[in-house]
């Protein structure tokens, strides 16, 4: 990247007919409406308008009558460049806020979204840490309906008290039912739930024999079916649950908590930062992700499986795992059949280079390679966390929220689209999220010193073709 007093210097010192080739380029560019260009579409990373100014803890794609829309939600207060508290939308143009009839949306951080039905038709579920919807009353967890924020609460309460992580649906033999995981409070306030379930008018707290308490947060909940029976799967920071011993993650019968490897015992020498349930060849897989090397004496670096039986590390070319933390999991069709995708703070997927993101067909692991880069950059904080496979009217895509600076080498700003036909600002020449007329003079310099990434239309030559791509990008960048 160049600094400002670099390629201004450069740009002064170039020739009379340097500029007046820019002039005529440009008029030129401004009279086209499209611009031809040698590559085809491909799979690559993409913004979503500006992006969002801080992290994105979920993702949820929920459809209010006017058609499926992605919705992220997380401790952020604008996306695309509008206010946007907590909760925003996206329509496959641009960013809009989540407000109810009095202009206001939540009061606080949101960590988990959810669509569900209880009964008065779908809606979408918001957990976290709030105390209002748009001015109404609503601790920790609220419905939007499209139109309108209320309450998830009984008469005479407001919801759950403390926070909620994580929300889930769960049949526990009585019928689908809403599952939260946090921590709540007792009677009493010196004891603690993990789990509550919303049967659709009232809460009431996961216990089972051993008092259903937790000795600390439950951050994750998945439903599972072991081949015999269905479970409720809960993880987190706790060490203890409903009086059993479960370090990290436990199982939930509908009757009573139990370690998830009830016969051995065993669980991971780390902590669990968020579990998948797929089904393959007919019966529930279980991958687990977070910051740990094993399962008992079994290497299993950052991710691994249980099919309710045994355990399972990710192996490709005998290199066990990844190198570093798994933050998230999810499900997406490349148009060669559905993989799992798996994102966190690693850099390397069975010795493969793949930087934070990676896809996993079943035997080996692959990058994420757009043109311009591979998978996600940034500083050591960088995470993808969240992802879903979503169309939000320019083509199936994979989209991945979580503390993004760069994806595909393009500015992110915490959520990226991966997949053919997104916007892909190449006019953010100096990569510093905006686009300005320092661009210009970053692209001219580049251009002038032959150097690759001024090809804007990825053709392989330096042509008038790469002005005029880099012209249709700055007025496509500067509009959304």
């Amino acid at each position: 990247m160049f600094e400002m007093e670099s390629y201004q210097g450069r740009f002064l010192g170039h020739t009379a007919l340097s500029n007046i080739v820019w002039v005529l380029l440009l008029a030129f560019a401004w009279a086209s409406s499209t611009v031809a260009s040698a590559q085809s579409c491909e799979d690559m990373w993409s913004r979503l308008s500006e992006g969002i100014n801080d992290g994105v803890a979920a993702l949820a794609v929920f459809d209010d009558g006017s058609g499926p829309a992605l919705y992220a939600g997380g401790p952020f207060f604008y996306a695309g460049g509008i206010e946007a508290q907590s909760i925003a939308v996206w329509d496959g143009v641009a960013w809009s806020p989540v407000n109810g009839p009095m202009g206001e949306s939540l009061n606080g951080t949101v960590d988990a979204l959810l669509v569900y039905d209880d009964g008065g038709g779908p809606a979408l579920y918001v957990g976290g840490r709030f105390t209002t919807a748009d001015t109404i009353p609503a601790t920790s967890i609220a419905k939007w309906d499209g139109t309108d924020w209320s309450p998830v609460a009984e008469a005479g309460s407001t919801g759950l008290e403390n926070f909620i992580y994580t929300l889930t649906v769960f049949d526990d033999g009585s019928g689908r039912a809403l599952y939260a995981g946090g921590i709540f409070p007792d009677d009493t306030g010196t004891n603690f739930y993990g789990v509550a379930k919303w049967d659709g008018s009232a809460w009431s707290f996961v216990t089972g024999s051993g008092g259903g308490y937790v000795d600390r947060v439950v951050r994750g909940l998945a439903s599972f079916n072991d081949g015999t029976n269905p479970y409720l799967v809960a993880y987190g920071d706790f060490l203890t649950i409903g009086g059993v011993s479960a370090p990290g993650i436990a199982k939930w019968d509908g009757a009573e908590w139990s370690p998830l490897d009830e016969v051995t015992g065993l669980s991971t020498n780390g902590h669990i930062y968020d579990v998948f349930v797929r089904e393959e060849d007919g019966r529930d897989v279980m991958y687990l992700g977070g910051g740990f090397s094993a399962v008992g004496a079994m290497e299993a670096n950052g991710v691994v499986t249980w099919d309710g039986a045994s355990w399972a590390p990710l192996i490709d070319s005998g290199i066990n795992g990844v190198d570093g933390d798994v933050n998230g999991f999810g499900v997406h069709d490349d148009g060669t059949g559905e993989a799992l995708y798996v994102g966190g703070k690693f850099r390397f997927a069975g010795g493969k280079f793949v930087n934070r993101i990676a896809k996993w067909d079943g035997e080996s692991w692959s990058a994420l390679e757009g043109p311009d880069g591979t998978g996600i950059d940034g500083n050591p904080l960088t995470t993808a966390g969240s992802i879903i496979s979503h169309d939000d009217g320019t083509g199936n895509a994979m989209y991945v929220g979580g503390f993004l600076a760069v994806a595909g080498g393009y500015c992110s700003r915490n959520i990226a689209r991966w997949g053919c036909g997104g916007q892909v600002c190449v006019s953010d020449c100096d990569r510093n999220c905006q686009v300005d007329f320092s661009d210009y003079l970053c692209f001219q310099n580049k251009f002038a010193l032959g150097d690759a990434a001024a090809d804007c239309d990825g053709d392989g030559d330096l042509t008038v073709f790469d002005f005029l791509c880099f012209q249709n990008s700055f007025q496509e960048c500067s509009t959304h």
